[in-house]
């Protein structure tokens, strides 16, 4: 429907059948050129489809387990700039025994940064480790356009601190039929309502694509 005939760059952000349970399916789709994975997920029993399609498919993969930090950038373009936020070196060394698939503290944390535009990707962060985030890069680092909310918009996935530090325009909160009883929670909504950003969701939306063309942002 959109047009497109391969996929650049794909993050798998957190491990659980919820997150990767499909990817096993868009590898076989689309031509991959890079696939960036969050540390201990190759191994873990979710992702086990997805491995198998990568070890004997013979397509010759890039993939890559990847940390975060201000100098982790995946390069993707010279107009475009993606970089690897969190975890931080260590948070996954332990492999398939460091997941966590309840707190995620090995969840990838993402920004990209395109035509004066930005997007903040926290996947399944729990409040400690956005708090991590914050303290670790502020508002300098993590200033976007776009938050795309954690963990379904539940009770704690944004903090006023992560709020201040992210400053965003909009929130983009991925929800549905699966998801824990109460999402989005009314907290999290009045938070978001409370600063004036304004709130997309799959649950009312659709499918949301969000389009950088110029110098402007809209939703599709």
């Amino acid at each position: 429907k959109l047009g497109v005939k391969k996929l650049d760059l794909v993050f798998a952000t957190a491990p659980g059948a919820g997150h990767v349970g499909a990817m096993k399916n868009l590898l076989g789709d689309y031509p991959v050129v890079k696939l960036c994975l969050c540390p201990g997920l190759f191994n873990d029993e979710s992702f086990a489809d997805a491995r198998a399609r990568i070890l004997i498919s013979g397509m010759g993969y890039d993939f890559a387990e990847v940390y975060g930090g201000k100098n982790s950038t995946v390069h993707w373009d010279n107009s475009c700039t993606v970089t690897v936020l969190f975890p931080f070196e260590g948070e996954g060394d332990d492999g398939e025994a460091a997941l966590d698939h309840e707190g995620c503290t090995t969840c990838m944390a993402i920004r990209i940064e395109y035509a004066g535009q930005s997007l903040l990707f926290t996947s399944e962060l729990d409040e400690s480790s956005a708090a991590e985030l914050v303290s670790a890069y502020g508002q300098e680092v993590l200033k976007s356009t776009v938050l795309r909310v954690a963990s379904c918009g539940a009770e704690g996935s944004v903090s006023a601190a992560l709020l201040e530090a992210v400053s965003p325009s909009y929130a983009v909160i991925s929800v549905g039929s699966g998801a824990p009883a109460g999402c989005p929670a009314g907290s999290t909504l009045a938070e978001l309502n409370s600063r004036g950003i304004k709130v997309k969701r799959t649950d009312k939306n659709g499918t949301i694509a969000v389009v950088i063309d110029k110098k402007s942002i809209s939703f599709g």
